[in-house]
């Protein structure tokens, strides 16, 4: 998987991952939304899942669940 993160978006990631002590990391996952088919969802990781694939981008930890 490619996933390619602008430096704006590493300084604003770092900064949205300050504000919350038990965040380790983000995460990318998936939603079913019915008939339209999937929704990608990013929120912050709490806990690492072991089917979990972990890209490291600068000092950012994300986790992408393992249906995306």
């Amino acid at each position: 998987m490619d996933l390619s993160v602008t430096d704006k978006a590493i300084k604003r990631f770092r900064d949205n991952l300050s504000g919350q002590p038990d965040a380790i990391g983000l995460r990318i996952s998936i939603k079913s939304t019915g008939c339209n088919g999937y929704s990608y969802l990013l929120d912050y990781a709490g806990e690492v899942n072991d089917q979990d694939k972990l890209i490291k981008i600068s000092d950012i930890s994300i986790f992408v669940d393992p249906e995306v």
